[in-house]
């Protein structure tokens, strides 16, 4: 439901009965819920949105009719889903739609069934299955073989057939038969109705079919996609609350309109869905990494303006859009689903098919909710899917992941290549910390968390193995200190639900690092009770918390320490007492950029090079910055300007004025400064570059022949064999998989190592 939307007015009980039919994507496959038999379901219903018109705060205490339970406005509301009756406001308050207010006004049946209609799947279409002796179990087997709705129970097909017995359309015999009275075959007059063999034949096509095109803003996301950043998309869904996840996803990002607080999003969305806090913070990381919402303060997010264009289209394909360009397989997926088939096997496929690494298949069936919700693919059983024609329709639409096989032939350029670093080298640290605070409470697979550690530890330049498995240690560090002088760490690894530890049993830590010859033991969870951190101290364990590891990364990658000094991560406070040094480096960037700017503003002011061709001293800068918040000294600066006139930067020339005083005066402009130092980045990584003896075109030949974009041939890149990186990777005992794209660390190793043998 979009937020706050202004309805239009509500349309007469004709124009609504006979309004065109929502596409079947669009309509939910959940029917609203109202408890009682049905002579008491529309009375409850108008006491409850009555309830809703006179006060929106969803934890009002309400009263059901007759029964006499009593509950409140939240849980009441609950299984309401998209039935065209509420809209949350931002604040989280409900208020009637103006069809819900119409109807208040003038109750009439068919104008209430027509909203459900046209708001959820499989209602008139129910009505129009019933047949002479129909019983609610023939009705499932409709729905399930013709309409592709996953029923193993009768529950919605209950809900369903007690509305229009509410309003008198269908009776319940004393047999069992559903019958369909006179009332009810007027109504279907009607109402237009879905085809059955459009929605669930696999082969069918239709103009039911069309694919909605999305809006600008997240078409911009769309076409952002390149292989590079749809290899990089994120991995973790992890937690969403469970129901229709379409309903779900709209209510939790409907909590954010307004800037909101972390603790603020997690303690009502605790409330809303009755789970755990630690699980409301698993629903925060998932919508960020989603892209439906965005952080606009330390602690403080908002809803992105994607997913607010989602919100105002209200459609599920929009959606799984967003979700294609955030999280890795998703769109692949409704490639390898021609037949019947279960999440593991898909995990297998997308690692075969696309070289994806082997996704969890809790991860899998978290990505087949959203793409069955949008009626994309159809659950056949408790545990398998099959692809339904509008997924088969939608999938080519969305930029796709290459097959493994046409990836192979520019993995190992691509491996090596400038284009995008930084967009990869971003992307890379927010899949690896939505991972890692993802991971930390999922005491199902504590081997996740573990790894993901690992993972984090290799990204920050530590040797990082995985070990794992019962009483082993989860993951050993090498830290390098100096040459010849390296420092072994026994990490271990604790999930845990609640986001904090509070016991550790310190003899096993005692033995792990004994076993190792480790110099510290270390601890990662997603938080640890305040005993506990005494008590390590006290043991010398090193406690580090998932977030902290997590500010680690991002600190480290934008202002980075020598490997000595970080490796002060594995002692007690170490974290702290780094963060001095992150702030030195950050002081010493932002002095060179504030030198850089001002050495070429100065370039290009003509009274400046009138007056000094331009040039300037340290003193000349440092009276210049010196009222600026935190001011550089003259030394500061003159270190800079040291470090840019050197021959290997060359952005600025250095010359004696008259008063035989160093004066520094611009010989790039800032872009061109960046470049080089990126160019240098490139160079020390490995990466490729142009080779300087390639022909240069001459000037008489024709600017067509340079225009035209080069030929695509299937010939092989210039780069090492695939199958001598991994048979040398076994010999140095590196762990590397027998097939897919090889990782440009592992292909950048090997090269070292055959230019050290003269090769």
């Amino acid at each position: 439901m979009p937020l706050a939307p202004q309805d239009p007015e509500p349309a007469d009980s004709d124009d609504v009965v006979h309004a065109p039919l929502k596409a079947w994507s669009l309509r939910s496959a959940a029917m609203p819920w109202i408890p009682g038999s049905p002579d008491l379901v529309l009375p409850n219903l108008e006491l409850l949105l009555r309830q809703i018109a006179k006060s929106p705060a969803i934890d009002e205490r309400f009263q059901w009719a007759d029964s006499g339970s009593e509950t409140t406005v939240r849980a009441a509301v609950r299984a309401f889903g998209r039935s065209g009756l509420l809209v949350r406001e931002a604040s989280g308050a409900l208020r009637l739609s103006s069809e819900a207010e119409h109807w208040l006004s003038k109750p009439d049946s068919s104008y209430l069934m027509a909203l459900f209609h046209n708001n959820v799947r499989f209602f008139g279409e129910l009505l129009a299955s019933i047949q002479v002796g129909t019983t609610h179990e023939d009705l499932r087997q409709v729905a399930v073989q013709e309409f592709s709705l996953p029923w193993e129970t009768l529950d919605q097909v209950r809900r369903r057939t007690t509305w229009f017995r509410a309003v008198g359309f269908v009776e319940l015999w004393s047999s069992n038969e559903l019958v369909v009275t006179d009332a009810g075959r007027a109504f279907l007059e009607q109402i237009e109705l879905a085809v059955p063999q459009i929605i669930a034949n696999v082969d069918g096509i239709s103009t039911e079919l069309a694919i909605s095109e999305p809006g600008p803003i997240i078409l911009r996301e769309i076409e952002k996609l390149d292989q590079a950043s749809l290899r990089n998309r994120k991995r973790a869904i992890s937690y969403m609350p469970g129901g229709d996840p379409i309903d779900v996803i709209q209510q939790l990002v409907a909590l954010a309109e307004t800037p909101i607080s972390r603790e603020k999003f997690e303690q009502l969305c605790s409330q809303e869905f009755n789970i755990a806090e630690t699980s409301a913070a698993g629903s925060l990381y998932s919508l960020r990494a989603a892209n439906l919402l965005e952080q606009v303060g330390p602690t403080q997010f908002r809803v992105s303006e994607a997913a607010k264009e989602w919100l105002e289209t209200d459609d599920p394909l929009d959606l799984v859009r967003l979700f294609h360009v955030s999280f890795v397989g998703v769109g692949e997926l409704l490639t390898l689903m021609d037949d019947v088939i279960g999440a593991g096997e898909l995990a297998r496929r997308l690692e075969e098919e696309y070289g994806i690494e082997r996704l969890a298949t809790n991860e899998i069936a978290r990505r087949l909710r959203i793409l069955e919700a949008a009626g994309l693919v159809q659950r056949v059983t408790q545990s398998s899917y099959r692809v339904l024609p509008l997924g088969k329709a939608f999938s080519p639409t969305i930029p796709l992941l290459q097959l493994l096989q046409e990836q192979e032939s520019h993995d190992l350029a691509e491996a090596d290549g400038d284009v995008g670093v930084s967009e990869r080298v971003a992307s890379r640290l927010t899949e690896l910390e939505h991972e890692l605070m993802s991971s930390s409470t999922d005491v199902a697979s504590t081997a996740r968390f573990e790894r993901a550690i690992a993972e984090v530890l290799a990204h920050l330049g530590f040797s990082a193995t995985h070990i794992g498995g019962p009483g082993k240690t989860d993951v050993l560090v090498e830290a390098w200190l100096a040459p010849g002088s390296t420092r072994t760490v026994a990490v271990d690894a604790k999930t845990a639900a609640n986001g904090s530890k509070d016991s550790l049993e310190f003899n096993v830590l005692r033995e792990h690092r004994k076993l190792h010859k480790a110099s510290v033991s270390v601890v990662v969870a997603p938080g640890f009770d305040g005993r506990l951190v005494n008590w390590a101290k006290e043991e010398q364990v090193v406690l580090i918390a998932a977030r902290t590891l997590s500010q680690v990364l991002t600190l480290q990658a934008s202002y980075p320490l020598p490997m000595s000094e970080l490796a002060q991560i594995f002692s007690i406070d170490g974290v702290d007492a780094l963060r001095d040094k992150w702030a030195a480096v950050k002081r010493q960037q932002d002095i060179m950029a504030e030198v850089v700017a001002a050495l070429w503003r100065s370039a290009n002011n003509t009274g400046h090079v009138k007056a000094s061709g331009g040039a300037l001293t340290a003193r000349d800068l440092w009276l210049m910055t010196m009222n600026s918040e935190d001011a550089a000294s003259q030394e500061e600066i003159a270190e800079v300007l040291d470090f840019l006139a050197s021959p290997l930067i060359s952005a600025v020339d250095v010359r004696k004025n008259e008063s035989k005083v160093n004066a520094y005066s611009a010989l790039s402009s800032p872009s061109t400064v960046a470049a080089r130092l990126a160019a240098m980045h490139l160079a020390i990584r490995g990466g490729s570059r142009p080779a300087l003896d390639s022909p240069i075109p001459e000037l008489s030949e024709p600017q067509a022949a340079a225009s035209r974009p080069p030929k695509r041939t299937s010939a092989p890149v210039d780069g090492p064999d695939p199958g001598a990186v991994r048979q040398w990777a076994q010999t140095q005992g590196i762990q590397v998989s027998l097939r897919g794209r090889l990782p440009s660390h592992l292909i950048e190793k090997y090269r070292r190592a055959h230019r050290d043998e003269g090769r």
